[in-house]
């Protein structure tokens, strides 16, 4: 997609993908499913840090060559999304696998090791394709799913993250067409319950404390 308002980050951009890479990992420190994830590391807030701004990158640099990633023109906030006939048979999974050689550069063996096999156990919890057969169901045969969003730290409570995402929407509703997300956070929920997105699923393992939940925005 090509929206009005926002940067399409273009693969060439290193650096910027980089700074924002950087920039939501830093965010999602704070984040359930990433504090679940890194809790197999060892104790160290500065490594988890590196950690989680290399598993963003890694999905940056498969997802920014079809279009995945977008920012705001100064950078405050960014978006993985996709939409779905944009991707054609390509999953949003394959996509990341693309920029897995960015984890084995960043990683040793033996983290790399862990964290595969934490993220196995939480398969419960790290439900993220249930959008097509809800879409489905729901009588679309097309929609927006946002894999990720984050605001920079110094720029929450800006207004960054509603220029952010409207064009999105408007997009979605001139083509009557769902948006999706996932989040574990209650502050979150109520946050992307302000903007128009209501919770229709749950994930939940008794052996992880959190809850995925799945959030629909209608068109309107």
């Amino acid at each position: 997609m090509r929206l009005p308002g926002i940067v399409t980050i273009n693969p060439a951009d290193r650096s910027l993908i980089e700074r924002l890479a950087a920039m939501m990992g830093d965010s999602f420190m704070e984040e359930q499913w990433t504090c679940e994830v890194l809790s197999v590391l060892p104790d160290n807030s500065d490594r988890k840090r590196e950690v989680s701004r290399a598993i963003i990158l890694a999905s940056m640099t498969g997802a920014v060559p079809a279009d995945g990633c977008y920012t705001l023109n100064d950078s405050s906030a960014l978006a993985l999304a996709y939409l779905k006939s944009e991707l054609g048979d390509t999953t949003w999974s394959q996509l990341e696998k693309q920029g897995a050689h960015v984890l084995e550069t960043v990683l040793s063996a033996e983290e790399l090791t862990a964290i595969e096999k934490q993220e196995q156990r939480m398969e419960a919890v790290s439900v993220f394709n249930w959008e097509y057969e809800t879409a489905s169901e729901m009588g679309f045969d097309d929609f927006i799913h946002f894999v990720c969003l984050a605001v920079d730290t110094q720029a929450r409570g800006s207004g960054s993250f509603r220029r952010l995402i409207t064009p999105f929407f408007d997009y979605a509703d001139a083509h009557n067409i769902p948006c999706f997300l996932e989040t574990y956070s209650d502050k979150l929920e109520a946050l992307y319950y302000h903007v128009g997105f209501q919770t229709i699923r749950t994930f939940c393992d008794p052996a992880f404390d959190i809850v995925e939940r799945g959030m629909v925005r209608m068109p309107g």
